[in-house]
């Protein structure tokens, strides 16, 4: 970002971070998650300019934590992280508004309707209601800046934490945002002991839920007066939309291809609480509402109470209605159509893109999921697979979040369970004791530090028989290769202490820990077959780098990557490399195997599991007629 220019093309998450620092945010921390991640990631580049402590922490709640501690120091600080992070912030968070806050908070939640990288679709702006705070919710990258500025103000106006509620489809836009001054005076952080507030015990913790019920009204001043909130279009019909967020994008394209320009649209920049004022005029101006809105029915139910409040009796339509489908994101087709519907008229395709892509559905061919070329996660599933097909048994095998995910589409199909962080030691433990067998957890190395250390040491304490497969390649992979404490760097580039992952399990208390290299499959097989038939906890980290930040890192060092190559005349075209890798470098050319040597990073395992040794080092010759 280049403070001289007056705008620049900025991404959602990268105005959401201009924001913070033209509010001059000090500290900043969270945990990569898609689609939040690059939020801390552009604050941290700035962050040895502007003298902003920015972190990645071990863990949502940690970063939650730290957050709250720089804030209770009299600092403005940021806490970030995807949907599924919030439900880990939860428990502190249900304490911390009863005491409140100093310096502004803001927690910046991206939300991910479609599940676009998540396993679900969670509202997180329930969790505004819930807790009772202030929850923002922005319909473009301008408007996500302009609100993170505001969130520091209202967050020391109210004492209280707020939240911004992001969702991928503003998080990944781009768009032209204007910009405003960046600011390089720090504040000096100071703490008040003030015990009765911030020791929360019971009694205390009663008085502090008071505080925060006698707090909503002024809460709801502040709701009514931000400037996000827009009510436009007032034409002399009785119909009006209710928006928020993309929703509110979403509506003035269809608008606009419709050819609707009368139509009364009341944009909610807040949504909790709702700002009730104009919302009753929308009630008693009108027979017919039509919410719009990007995830649950979070305004569709309190606009239902409202209304029933003051004994209106007016038409509220959206998800629950069926005009508005109950699961998915939003998208113009959807709300055009929804539009049309309501106000008499024909709906019908306005998208092109939608065009174009039902059109793409149909003549593409489907492809799986696969692991990137020369991917270490590959070769570790690969032996996984053997070896577990060799005993003949039925080990039950519990997936985690992370690229390895990826393990339960063809050719490796594995995996009987996936849900959350950690859940995959969890899940496999409970496994073992009712069905008194060996299971097996697969988790990554930054997930394993997130949450699945716990249950490892639950494992050994209470005694079970698992498996657990740490796949260590070094970075938090699939949320764009942040590091974490198991890397030895910090956010912004600076080498700290790296956790040793060896020594970590064997603090847990598991005796059996081997570490292989997946790119070696003979010898990953081995520490597989030995893991699996130890009595008790066993630990296999298999490690390797991960083949993108090691292809980029080589062409960095001006390092040619080796390649390999199929040999035509020892090939049998028995079709075992393709089928049980599905590598992205090995490639089908009508009835020969070749390799694509701008795809291929040299690891190898093709030619490991070729069972006539065609696939051999090197590219082929130029002038060679294989």
């Amino acid at each position: 970002m280049n403070e001289q220019l007056k705008q620049d093309f900025l991404l959602g998450n990268e105005a959401i971070a201009r924001g913070a620092l033209e509010a001059n945010v000090d500290f900043i921390t969270g945990y990569p998650g898609t689609p939040s991640s690059e939020v801390l990631e552009t604050v941290a580049r700035e962050a040895k300019k502007y003298g902003i402590y920015a972190a990645w922490a071990t863990n949502e709640k940690v970063a939650f934590e730290n957050a709250m501690g720089a804030s209770l120091a009299g600092l403005r600080a940021m806490v970030t992280m995807k949907h599924a992070g919030l439900n880990w912030v939860a428990d502190p968070l249900s304490v911390a508004v009863l005491g409140g806050v100093r310096g502004g908070l803001v927690i910046l939640t991206a939300d991910d309707p479609n599940c676009h990288s998540s396993a679900n679709e969670q509202d997180n702006r329930f969790y505004g209601l819930f807790f009772k705070i202030l929850t923002l919710e922005p319909s473009d990258p301008q408007e996500a800046k302009d609100m993170t500025i505001e969130a520091f103000s209202l967050s020391e106006r109210s004492e209280l934490p707020v939240i911004i509620r992001n969702v991928t489809r503003v998080a990944h836009a781009r768009s032209n945002v204007a910009l405003g001054k960046m600011i390089k005076k720090r504040r000096k952080a100071h703490f008040d002991a003030d015990p009765e507030r911030f020791f929360i015990t019971g009694r205390r913790g009663l008085e502090g839920h008071r505080r925060l019920i006698e707090k909503q009204p002024f809460l709801e001043r502040l709701a009514e007066g931000l400037q996000f909130n827009q009510f436009t279009k007032q034409g002399e019909g009785k119909t009006c939309l209710i928006t928020s967020g993309i929703a509110h994008t979403h509506a003035l394209d269809a608008l606009r291809i419709l050819g609707i320009k009368s139509l009364p649209i009341l944009k909610l920049g807040v949504v909790y609480p709702l700002p009730k004022s104009l919302i009753k005029r929308a009630l008693l101006d009108k027979d017919t509402i039509l919410v719009l809105e990007e995830g649950d029915r979070v305004i569709e139910l309190q606009t239902k109470a409202l209304a029933s409040g003051i004994n209106r009796s007016v038409r509220i339509l959206g998800r629950e209605s069926g005009h508005i489908p109950g699961a998915g994101e939003l998208n113009v087709d959807i709300i055009a159509k929804a539009i049309a519907e309501v106000l008499g008229k024909k709906p019908r395709l306005v998208s092109m893109g939608q065009e174009a892509l039902a059109e793409s559905i149909a003549i593409m061919p489907t492809r799986t999921m696969v692991f990137c070329a020369g991917c270490p996660h590959s070769g570790t599933m690969y032996a996984l697979k053997k070896v577990i097909k060799k005993k003949r048994g039925t080990f039950f095998v519990g997936g985690d979040i992370g690229c390895y995910t990826l393990m339960c589409y063809p050719p490796h199909e594995l995996g009987d369970t996936k849900y959350s962080m950690g859940a995959s030691i969890g899940v496999a433990s409970g496994m073992s004791k009712v069905m008194q067998q060996k299971t097996v957890a697969v988790i990554g190395d930054s997930t394993f530090i997130h949450a699945g250390i716990q249950a490892l040491i639950n494992c050994v304490y209470n005694q079970s028989s698992i498996l657990v497969v740490i796949c260590d390649n070094g970075t938090t992979a699939m949320t764009g290769g942040q590091p974490h404490a198991g890397t030895g760097i910090t956010a912004t580039g600076k080498k700290t202490n790296k956790i040793d992952l060896e020594q970590l399990v064997r603090g847990c208390g598991v005796e059996f820990v081997e570490v292989t290299d997946p790119y070696n499959i003979s010898k990953t097989k081995d520490s597989f077959e030995s893991a699996l038939k130890y009595e008790g906890v066993s630990v296999v980290i298999s490690r390797r780098a991960c083949a993108l930040e090691a292809s980029r890192l080589a062409r960095r060092l001006g390092e040619k990557l080796p390649t390999y190559h199929v040999d035509t005349d020892k090939c049998v075209k028995c079709w075992q490399c393709v089928k049980l890798l599905a590598c992205p470098a090995i490639i089908r050319d009508g009835e020969e195997v070749a390799i694509d040597n701008s795809q291929c990073t040299g690891c190898g395992i093709c030619a490991q599991i070729c069972p006539v040794e065609a696939i051999l080092p090197g590219e082929v010759s130029q002038d060679s007629d294989k």
